[in-house]
């Protein structure tokens, strides 16, 4: 497994999220310049209040990859009030997308959004701690059914989606989500991507078709040297040897 993108959202100053890095990010919900990079904190908040936005990576920095996990430090307000996680993001403004958050009650919530209508695939009380960071993962997996994944503070569900409405195919993001909570007291940071792909390990000795290994050619290279040292040292034992004798029979006899 690869982490194929990272981010601490460090600035020299405050920049909209969408014009942030390669630009790294576009709008999936919401307006632009609602999410700003904060340079005095280093983390992505959400600017207005009583809003709800979400914001895609884009393609060319993690490929086209579907299936992924996406973790981050998300900090929650109150209630509804949350730095959250996204997969699966549709096109700019498409509305569309899956999305990890909280509610009234304190408990973790996944949701999908269809062209902005919202379907509350689960909800699990946890009774979640407010007003303070907690970590967040997101994964998702497959096709038909759609595997999701994840975690708030610890706390971790799973959720299989097989519905029509089911989202196949797009980038991680995350959301943030803020109605009565101070703007620099909601944010995501230190946001990472793993692309979940797993490099098999070949057999010992050998790669995939039979062929020798570097490790296993330089093993037997390490020993051939290590063979004609031995040789070498004992030509070296028996020259020693035979100079010893001739110089012994060299000798003045009594």
């Amino acid at each position: 497994m690869t982490i194929v993108y990272s981010s601490d959202f460090t600035a020299g100053a405050d920049t909209n999220l969408e014009a942030f890095g390669a630009p790294d990010w576009y709008v999936v919900y919401g307006g632009g310049g609602r999410s700003k990079v904060i340079a005095a904190n280093d983390n992505v908040q959400i600017i207005l209040t009583s809003e709800l936005v979400a914001h895609g990576l884009t393609h060319s920095l993690i490929g086209s990859i579907t299936d992924y996990e996406v973790a981050a430090t998300v900090r929650r307000g109150t209630g509804f009030d949350i730095g959250g996680l996204a997969a699966r993001c549709g096109a700019a403004s498409s509305q569309t997308y899956y999305h990890l958050n909280t509610d009234s009650n304190n408990d973790m919530v996944l949701t999908r959004y269809n062209t902005a209508t919202p379907t509350i695939l689960k909800t699990t009380a946890l009774s979640l701690p407010t007003g303070q960071s907690m970590p967040a993962v997101l994964r998702v997996t497959g096709t038909n059914p759609v595997i999701l994944t994840y975690s708030l503070d610890g706390n971790e569900d799973t959720y299989s989606d097989s519905a029509a409405g089911r989202l196949t195919s797009g980038p991680p993001g995350l959301s943030l989500f803020r109605i009565a909570t101070g703007q620099s007291l909601v944010w995501v940071d230190d946001l990472s991507v793993d692309d979940l792909v797993v490099v098999p390990s070949p057999s010992p000795g050998t790669e995939f078709g039979g062929f020798p290994t570097y490790h296993a050619y330089w093993k037997r290279l390490e020993e051939a040297k290590k063979k004609k040292q031995d040789y070498a040292d004992r030509l070296e034992r028996k020259r020693q040897a035979s100079e010893l004798r001739r110089a012994e029979e060299d000798l003045p006899s009594e």
